[in-house]
């Protein structure tokens, strides 16, 4: 009798140990927040695109090879020109050819007797015209388009519409194609920062947004949009750099929110219910906290989960 009350007593006091260890694991698992999955509140990334650092103002000039070759010169590497001044001149060679041979044809004519050949005379003044009209062709001379500073790519080029010259402005934008995506965010005027690299940035300013898109014959694609934005001027051309609109646009999931209006934050190791104002965002996951909520904060990733330890 005596073994079967020991066994007893034995028995009952394992379980009163082992209903006492849950009910502290229980309560301990409420007390102790870091046990639940949380979020620390910080803006939303900014959307970024790369901008290319460019003139201002740049015109290209081609070569034309029906217009001949380069005859002569009238301006000199990385010097400064005018609008209208003359940059260089085309010879054509083949309407040299042409005149040559039409004057040697009016010689010709000019040795007949006008009584024997009536219509001499007419065929006469025909072929002046002709030599007349190629002797226009004979020499093209090209101007500037614009005030800048010019960049001579090739002296003699031989192929056709291979780049001669470049004529640029020297203050600096930063041009861009954006996505319709980005493009909607952005505003005239508005403040970007233009990463040099991982270490150096400074802030540019929205000056020009394309009012038609670039591609908008392609539906399949989205469009695209030309936009050019405030730059420094020591940065080479060419230079690729990093736009980015800043944001405060504070995004949480829907899995946080209880009640449509709660979300429960984390002070003192204790998870306590705050009240928020969101609004709908483009999808079903995330949404827009409007009121409530500031960087820093840490709320708990799943209010479902606070409750449940609750």
């Amino acid at each position: 009798m005596r073994k079967v009350l020991f066994i007893i007593t034995l028995l009952a006091l394992f379980c009163s140990i082992a209903l006492l260890s849950w009910l502290y694991l229980t309560k301990s698992n409420t007390r102790h927040p870091h046990n639940i999955e949380t979020i620390k509140i910080q803006y939303k990334e900014a959307q970024h695109f790369t901008g290319i650092q460019s003139p201002s103002q740049l015109t290209n000039i081609f070569f034309s090879s029906n217009k001949g070759i380069i005859h002569n010169w009238f301006v000199k590497n990385d010097e400064n020109v005018k609008k209208n001044q003359p940059l260089f001149e085309y010879y054509n060679v083949n309407i040299e050819h042409q005149i040559t041979s039409k004057q040697k044809y009016l010689s010709h004519l000019n040795k007949l007797d006008p009584l024997k050949s009536p219509t001499s005379t007419l065929e006469i003044n025909r072929t002046q015209s002709e030599i007349e009209t190629l002797q226009t062709q004979l020499r093209t001379t090209i101007y500037a388009s614009m005030d800048g500073h010019i960049v001579i790519n090739q002296r003699i080029p031989s192929k056709n519409n291979e780049l001669i010259l470049q004529i640029f402005n020297p203050s600096a934008i930063i041009k861009a194609k954006v996505t319709e995506s980005i493009v909607n965010t952005l505003e005239l005027k508005d403040k970007v920062r233009v990463s040099i690299d991982p270490f150096h940035s400074f802030t540019g300013t929205v000056n020009f947004i394309s009012k038609l898109p670039l591609n908008n014959e392609v539906i399949t694609q989205p469009s695209q949009y030309n936009v050019e934005i405030t730059s420094k001027p020591d940065i080479k051309f060419g230079k690729h750099l990093r736009v980015e609109k800043p944001t405060n646009l504070i995004v949480i999931p829907k899995t946080a929110i209880y009640d449509e209006q709660f979300v429960f934050l984390q002070r003192n190791k204790k998870f306590i219910k705050r009240v928020i104002k969101t609004e709908k965002l483009g999808n079903n996951n995330d949404m827009k906290v409007i009121q409530g909520l500031n960087v820093g904060d840490t709320i708990a990733k799943n209010a479902n989960h606070v409750l449940s330890k609750n």
